[in-house]
């Protein structure tokens, strides 16, 4: 499954993802990896739990941690708010 990133926490460690669907995945990264809003990542983004995604656009492979599925974009929002 592909997917957007359109939303990046304030650190930089937790991503939003619009999905093929047009659900929100949230993505916490466990890389030492830079997103960028419009990156597109591929791999598992429907299922929770540790997993492994293709940024296309940087070419780069990153580990992540899964944290929310099929979401909405405000879910995703208040997930990497800041606490």
């Amino acid at each position: 499954m592909k997917g957007t990133i359109k939303i990046i926490s304030p650190r930089g460690a937790m991503v939003g993802v619009r999905t093929e669907d047009g659900d929100y995945s949230v993505l916490e990264l466990l890389c030492g990896c830079s997103p960028e809003i419009d990156d597109v990542i591929s791999g598992q983004l429907d299922s929770f739990g540790g997993e492994e995604v293709e940024n296309l656009t940087q070419g780069e492979t990153w580990d992540v941690y899964i944290q929310d599925i099929y979401g909405s974009r405000e879910t995703a929002i208040r997930m990497m708010a800041p606490h």
